[in-house]
């Protein structure tokens, strides 16, 4: 009986454990105050805008990450997208590539 109790205990320990790395740490999520710079990728051309036409944006992180996400160019996202994410962080870096 105390076997299975302390059985049932490591497990429910080695889950909360594994729950806390995988959504805590490696989540896709991404603080607005972790960001240090953003690059944007300006190689669309603006006289071929089409509905499939993207801008791709990396986001660096202080501790080194990156991410990248696509947004289309054809809503005129981009320009309020960058004054959002500026209002609540002003000490990021937007490069254009």
């Amino acid at each position: 009986m105390d076997f299975g109790i302390f059985g049932l205990a490591s497990i429910c320990l080695v889950y909360f454990f594994l729950e806390i790395v995988f959504k805590n740490v490696w989540s896709n999520k991404i603080e607005i105050n972790d960001l240090i710079t953003i690059e944007i990728d300006n190689d669309v051309n603006e006289d071929n805008i089409d509905e499939d036409s993207k801008i791709e944006i990396t986001f660096k992180k202080n501790n080194g990450r990156e991410k990248i996400i696509k947004l289309r160019k054809d809503k005129n996202q981009l320009e309020s997208f960058l004054e959002e994410i500026q209002r609540r962080n002003a000490r990021i870096k937007i490069e254009y590539i």
